[in-house]
């Protein structure tokens, strides 16, 4: 059964689209049509500009998905189609694509919009991701904490493995939290390549208007099937995807019981369609034991070609 996995934000790194130097008149009609839309030059963003630049949400989030639907594009080329979808945050985005469910052109309209809407929010907040501790146990530590004088809280953003959850919130009650963290038994805490508290509470001023233009774009049944972040299951129609997509923003993303649907299936073929390794890393946390082909190897992606053709 042929999986493609499609990771978030995160994983952008200066220079990446050099990857792609030899495949690049294949996919250069989706850097165009983001940058038509969106107005930045998305080829000298993914070649040329630092982790810094590439760091801002409404860089990000093109960025990213530019390149996940890249690689999406020579699987599609060398005439392999997916069985199952799906994509950790932005990265269901790509998934949408995959699936049939929304076009290209929509998806960075979409995008533009989120991403601008995030960025507007003025409040500083990010993510810290916790490895070592079960999310229940964070969210118990996490429990223990006094709220702000506001009443706000530090939340889970996204529930990746039993073994990892990312935190979102104001820096400095991050900061406290990552102590506790700490002493509770984590290895590790460290603030996550992100600049808002995604998948939270805190960007809720923008669901309503980001909800408005959703409502605006055709999106289709799925083609292939599609298993979505906050309900960690497949989606039945495009009233499932659409509900989906408006409650992710502020939601936390179930990453965990998605990969437990998805395992509920036998011989999985999975390809991770993004720049690095970070869906294979938390896909074999998770228990899953034979390889995750990374597509941004062009070895790996010729292997998985050979296998599932």
């Amino acid at each position: 059964m042929k999986v493609f996995v499609f990771p978030g934000q995160g994983t952008q790194r200066a220079g990446m689209l050099r990857q792609l130097r030899t495949s690049y008149d294949a996919v250069k009609d989706i850097f165009d049509t983001a940058s038509e839309l969106s107005g930045i030059d998305m080829q000298d963003l993914c070649t040329n500009q630092n982790d810094e630049v590439l760091s801002i949400t409404s860089n990000t989030q093109l960025a990213v998905t530019a390149m996940n639907l890249s690689y999406l594009r020579l699987l599609e080329r060398e005439g392999i189609e997916p069985d199952i979808v799906m994509g950790q945050s932005v990265g269901q985005f790509s998934a949408l694509a995959a699936c049939g469910a929304l076009s290209i052109e929509d998806i960075f309209r979409l995008l533009i919009v989120r991403s601008k809407l995030m960025d507007s929010i003025e409040e500083v907040t990010c993510l810290y991701a916790v490895l070592g501790l079960s999310p229940e146990k964070v969210q118990e530590v996490l429990d223990t904490m006094e709220p702000a004088a506001d009443g706000r809280r530090v939340e889970v953003g996204l529930i990746n493995s039993d073994k990892q959850a990312v935190i979102g919130g104001r820096i400095e009650d991050l900061d406290r939290a990552a102590v506790l963290m700490q002493e509770a038994g984590a290895y590790s805490v460290k603030k996550a390549r992100l600049n808002h508290a995604f998948h939270t509470s805190y960007l809720k001023d923008m669901e309503d208007e980001f909800s408005a233009f959703v409502d605006t774009l055709k999106f289709n049944d799925p083609v292939h099937k599609i298993i979505l972040n906050c309900s960690a299951d497949y989606a039945k129609s495009a009233e499932d995807i659409v509900k989906d997509v408006k409650l992710q923003c502020c939601h936390t993303v179930l990453w965990r019981e998605s990969l437990r649907r998805l395992f509920e299936n036998e011989d999985l073929q999975i390809a991770e369609c993004g720049n690095g390794h970070t869906m294979q890393g938390i896909i074999r946390e998770a228990g899953f034991r034979d390889k995750v082909y990374l597509m941004s190897n062009p070895k790996e992606l010729q292997m998985y070609v050979k296998k599932v053709k």
